[in-house]
């Protein structure tokens, strides 16, 4: 397909046509957003909190850079836990 989008009816026309079950793809799509959220939005906070907090921000990339290390760690069990729940 190359670098054009794809839109979603024609993602899901393409699926059928593979005899793969559009379901596993919407399940795809809600469980790569909540993952995102999940590695998005606490590394944001933790940057802002201890900026503001200290005013040192080479502390809150630190931080912040610290923390998401640790989520990304275990993001495969988070993704697993994250399908098993939108079965």
């Amino acid at each position: 397909m190359g670098m054009q989008q794809m839109s979603a009816g024609r993602l899901m026309r393409r699926a059928r046509q593979n005899n793969l079950d559009p379901s596993i793809l919407v399940k795809g799509a809600w469980v790569s957003t909540i993952l995102a959220l999940i590695i998005v939005l606490p590394l944001a906070g933790v940057i802002l909190a201890v900026n503001t907090l200290t005013g040192n921000i080479i502390l809150a990339a630190v931080a912040g850079f610290t923390l998401h290390i640790i989520t990304l760690a275990f993001i495969g069990r988070i993704s697993d836990a994250l399908t098993a729940m939108l079965e």
